[in-house]
């Protein structure tokens, strides 16, 4: 784990970590072939974390933490000697990608920043489901570029800033397990983030992000009343040309509350103003369905699966659950036809389900049929 370890690319590796000595050697060794240097802020840590990364030749400060993510990681980006920047957390791992494509990434003069995929792993009813997000990880090193946000930070508005086609899209994954149940309650997440953002509201009372922020929190540990009173204010007077990139999954997580709620009418209407918005989002037809399920709707639900179904996979800019469009609509169809008492066609949805995902929910399809909740599925775990 010397510094011979390096990749020859033009790229800093900048990360912020505190007592991160499970995660981060996978961390550095699936990302130190593509890079040239890593540059570790150290917040804190009381374990060996600062010793791993030095073991993999990394530059290591340590400063005092703010609670404030943002600050922390532009501290980072000061250190980069590298015309781009990749941006890690530490339990996160680069998925590999050829050389080539790194190289005809980085070559793109015209281009300042990309968006990456993460997919974040999180505990399911009957096993791991995932999630995935597109966020701004791969930039110029430009001083211009920096993070934003106390919590939630986000670099893409400064890349975006230099024109329609400085921010794109490009085919690099990150594999995230931060989100399991057990590292989030060992890194008491819940307190650490709600703390954050109650301070930063308290400055910014009506910054739209963070209340955005806060509703996905509520979301995320099932206070499902108090993350419709955050986010559902976030939809009124949306501008129906707006891009605000997390108002789809405002949407899809307002729907998904609602209907835990039993507010059924109110999630339906909701979903209906959504989908006019993002017709090319499957989450979305799937939440409706799930909604139309409830209400005994069963042809209409179907209809709405057809469609998630024509949409297929969602394009990278939404965050989405693994498998929307593809298996997860494919059984949620099936189910619909056992509702409808046309077994050899539900057999058949399943039959292609599991063609895709042999392992799809096979503890959770036996409860599907006498849970009328039981689509909700990972949603409730992302963010």
């Amino acid at each position: 784990m010397e510094a011979a370890f390096y990749g020859t690319l033009p790229v800093s590796l900048c990360m912020i970590v505190r007592n991160e000595e499970r995660f981060l050697p996978q961390c550095l060794a699936s990302a130190a072939p593509f890079c040239s240097e890593i540059i570790i802020v150290d917040t804190g840590s009381t374990d060996q974390t600062a010793a791993i990364a030095e073991a993999f030749g990394a530059k290591v400060l340590t400063i005092c933490w703010q609670d404030h993510f943002a600050e922390a990681r532009n501290i980072a980006l000061e250190q980069a000697s590298q015309p781009w920047i990749l941006v890690l957390d530490a339990d996160e791992r680069l998925v590999p990608l050829p050389i080539a494509t790194w190289e005809q990434l980085l070559a793109e003069e015209s281009c300042y920043g990309y968006l990456v995929q993460i997919r974040s792993r999180v505990d399911g009813r009957s096993g791991d489901e995932e999630i995935s997000d597109a966020v701004c990880r791969l930039f110029r090193n430009d001083p211009r570029i920096r993070f934003t946000g106390a919590l939630h930070e986000e670099a893409a508005s400064a890349v975006a800033a230099y024109g329609s086609e400085a921010l794109r899209e490009a085919p690099v994954q990150l594999l995230h397990e931060g989100h399991r149940n057990v590292v989030m309650m060992q890194r008491r997440k819940k307190e650490r983030n709600e703390r954050i953002l109650l301070a930063a509201l308290s400055r910014d009372p009506d910054n739209p992000v963070l209340r955005y922020a806060m509703g996905t929190e509520y979301f995320t540990y099932g206070s499902w009343e108090r993350a419709v009173l955050w986010l559902e204010p976030l939809l009124r007077g949306v501008d129906e040309e707006a891009e605000e990139g997390h108002i789809s999954d405002v949407y899809l997580k307002l729907i998904h509350a609602l209907r835990a709620l039993g507010r059924l009418k109110e999630a339906e209407q909701w979903a209906v103003c959504g989908l006019r918005k993002f017709g090319d989002f499957p989450d979305l037809h799937e939440a409706y369905a799930a909604v139309l399920l409830e209400t005994d709707r069963t042809g209409e639900a179907e209809e709405a699966l057809y469609v998630a179904l024509a949409v297929g996979s969602a394009p990278m800019h939404y965050s989405s659950a693994l498998g929307s469009g593809t298996y997860r609509a494919l059984f949620m169809t099936g189910y619909v036809s056992e509702r409808k008492y046309d077994w050899l066609k539900a057999a058949d949805y399943y039959a292609a389900a599991l063609a895709i995902k042999l392992d799809y929910r096979l503890g959770e399809a036996a409860d599907a049929r006498y849970n009328g909740r039981e689509f909700k599925g990972a949603l409730a775990g992302c963010c």
